[in-house]
């Protein structure tokens, strides 16, 4: 049987804040939050967060083989910057070709509604639908 601890916390970010790492405990073992802070940190002045957590994992999985003389517990680890502003890019080929599909699928689907919408205006407010012309009709009128 196995038993499963989740640790959960909710923090504000202030204007200050350059970086969230999200990590299991196979990194916060042996690593604390000013180590951690120390290897991202050059990371982040050259905007790779990929590289950071790379770095990361790889200090936690060397101090694990150091402390536990080659045990390794699971080690995860994701880096988010948070201020780092990207220039405008212009949206991929494939996500424009699913977004006018969907816009596509969208009109038809509103067709038939503004078809019912449009026949029970002409309707007179009778509730019935309204006369087609024929010869006939022209000939009584």
């Amino acid at each position: 049987m196995f038993f499963i601890s989740i640790e959960i916390l909710e923090l504000d970010l202030c204007k200050d804040d350059r970086y969230v790492v999200i990590a299991s405990d196979g990194v916060w073992e042996f690593l604390s939050n000013e180590e951690i802070a120390n290897i991202v940190r050059p990371f982040f002045e050259v905007k790779n967060a990929e590289k950071a957590a790379e770095a990361v994992v790889r200090e936690s999985y060397l101090r694990w083989k150091r402390e536990e003389e080659g045990i390794v517990d699971d080690i995860t680890c994701v880096i988010v910057f948070l201020d780092v502003k990207l220039t405008q890019q212009d949206p991929s080929p494939n996500l424009l070709g699913m977004m006018q599909a969907n816009q596509s699928e969208d009109k038809k689907d509103t067709k038939p509604d503004e078809t019912a919408k449009v026949q029970a205006s002409k309707g007179a407010g009778d509730g019935k639908q309204p006369e087609a012309d024929t010869p006939d009709k022209k000939k009584q009128a």
